[in-house]
């Protein structure tokens, strides 16, 4: 039974030959766009590793070998995100232990997010949308590097598109009752993944149950008079207000405090943006400013092209932005997940240009002739292009997929070990290194965490919960392990050299004036120090 105002076809009648067409060209599409995708992330082959990837492979190793989660002898479990370590434990078991291998689900779920975000794109707002949807996010060097980075950040965006797609299907009134079904289901796993990664997920999950809110109202007023119309909106506006007046109010109950005080807080190495709510907008204004700037048209024309689902969309990058312009913790990798949300605000503007200028007067459905259309596209998508081009980001993905010279190049531990390992010091020695986790993995042995982020709050030669090393980073402190060791290395990353939240200028100096650098190629971006008064080594006290 078909109600009136509907289209839907009859769910027992067989498909048509058109339909099958139909069905098969969306298929190629969204494998080409997949392929496409899968292509450019694996062109991007980062040798080297961030110091947070470390976390979830020692976890990983360790849950293999022991059972449990622990990264070093003495640590604690390292609990966050679990379920993607598991998955990384997962992968270790399958293909053996090694870089790409621990980077395999932050791939998987990279792919997963192009396959999910293109195909409700393309369902939603069409063809074009969804390619320059596709196009603009392999611009964006952070959505690349995510794929190359054994960290949750991928899987979180990935979680928070498969929610948000499978919340739309949910309300579409065409849909069977399987298929919301396994909406639901499929809703309510991405959820609890996407919290279960990164608790700023909230802003997400909070996101898309405005937008089924927003959504329900506005099926309620449409058709109705304008009084209704208006009501709605009123209504609309006094849960804003009201929800605002509510936050505002639980912020004086000292729990909801003390998790405000909680996403505030920040470690040394981000202090410096903690109080800066300009961060995130001077990072798109950086690398992506033509396409942040073009955003602001282009979210009005998706508006008034497609109502409340445009304003869904322009929500999760206006809402993500501005929540996470106010926490203590700022880095780019942070605010990936609301990244595809501004390309897709991007591709649904073009779209809208394209169809507001090839429709004919009068007939909203019926679009100008062919030639017409592919020549409008063809000079809107150019002078887009153009855009495109005075930005940074595309150069810095180019440099990323052809080059090694980028941002995301780390210090090179594994073409240091053998130089290392072949110094008298290294022998019987202690290793102090400012990136502990690095040492443990890639030397296999770290004695002292040298970092002054590291030790936070506490003293001196307490340990770090997650290691169980001992953290030392003040001139003093090293003097009394170089003077109680008759041998050692200091390696520390050029990222953590004279950093006021990694090695100090004292230390830096210090080291420099009282022990022997070890030659190494820049390239390396390491510092190393050693002392060895055994035997016949030299005593290199004093010789800088």
């Amino acid at each position: 039974m078909t109600h009136a105002g509907t289209s839907r076809p009859d769910a027992d009648q067989p498909p048509t030959s058109a339909g099958r067409r139909a069905f098969r060209w969306r298929a190629a599409e969204l494998l080409l766009a997949v392929a496409l995708a899968g292509v450019v992330f694996v062109l991007f082959q980062n040798p080297t590793r961030h110091i947070d990837e470390l976390y979830h492979v020692l976890a990983a190793k360790s849950l293999l070998a022991d059972g449990d989660l622990v990264l070093g002898e003495t640590g604690e479990p390292y609990t966050r995100a679990k379920a993607y370590t598991y998955a990384v434990a997962a992968s270790f078991r399958w293909f053996g232990e090694g870089l790409w291998q621990s980077r395999l689900p932050s791939l998987l779920a990279g792919l997963v997010l192009v396959a999910v975000l293109f195909g409700w794109s393309r369902r939603r707002f069409g063809s074009l949308t969804a390619w320059v949807t596709l196009g603009l996010m392999l611009q964006m060097p952070m959505m690349v590097y995510a794929t190359e980075l054994c960290r949750f950040y991928m899987v979180q965006a990935a979680a928070v598109v498969c929610l948000l797609a499978s919340a739309d299907t949910l309300l579409d009134r065409s849909a069977g009752v399987w298929l919301r079904l396994l909406s639901v289901v499929v809703a309510v796993l991405s959820g609890w993944l996407a919290m279960h990664v990164q608790v700023s997920s909230v802003f997400g999950v909070g996101l898309v149950c405005g937008g089924v809110l927003l959504c329900l109202l506005w099926r309620v007023t449409e058709g109705r008079p304008r009084q209704r119309v208006l009501r709605g909106w009123g209504v609309t506006a006094g849960l804003v207000l009201g929800g605002a007046a509510l936050v505002a109010g639980l912020l004086w109950l000292e729990p909801v405090r003390g998790l405000w005080a909680g996403y505030r807080a920040s470690v040394l190495w981000a202090s410096d943006a903690r109080d800066d709510p300009a961060y995130y907008l001077d990072y798109f204004l950086l690398w992506h400013r033509w396409p942040l700037l073009l955003s602001l048209p282009a979210a009005g024309l998706a508006c008034y092209r497609w109502r409340w689902r445009a304003i869904w969309v322009v929500a999760f990058f206006t809402v993500g932005l501005a929540a996470h312009s106010f926490a203590g913790m700022k880095a780019p990798r942070y605010l990936l997940w609301a990244f595809p949300y501004l390309a897709l605000t991007l591709g649904m503007g073009v779209s809208t240009v394209v169809w507001l200028l090839t429709r004919r007067p009068g007939r909203e459905e019926s679009l100008a002739p062919l030639p017409m259309r592919i020549g409008v596209a063809v000079l809107v998508l150019a002078v887009f292009a153009y855009a495109l081009s005075r930005t940074l980001g595309p150069y810095q993905v180019r440099s990323m997929l052809f080059s090694d010279d980028h941002a995301f190049v780390f210090a090179d531990w594994d073409g240091a070990r053998p130089v290392l390992a072949a110094d008298s010091a290294w022998a019987g020695g202690v290793v102090l290194a400012s990136a502990d986790v690095k040492a443990m993995d890639v030397l296999g042995r770290c004695d002292y965490s040298l970092s002054r982020t590291r030790a936070e709050d506490r003293d001196e030669f307490e340990r770090d919960w997650r290691t169980g090393m001992p953290v030392v980073f003040s001139p003093s402190a090293v003097a009394s392990i170089v003077e109680a060791e008759s041998a050692g290395l200091v390696v520390v990353e050029h990222a953590h050299w004279r950093q006021p939240w990694g090695v100090p200028d004292p230390l830096a100096e210090w080291l420099e004036a009282n022990l022997q650098r070890v030659p190494l190629d820049d390239g390396m971006q390491l510092d190393v120090f050693r002392w060895d008064r055994r035997g016949d080594a030299a005593d290199v006290s004093g010789g800088g």
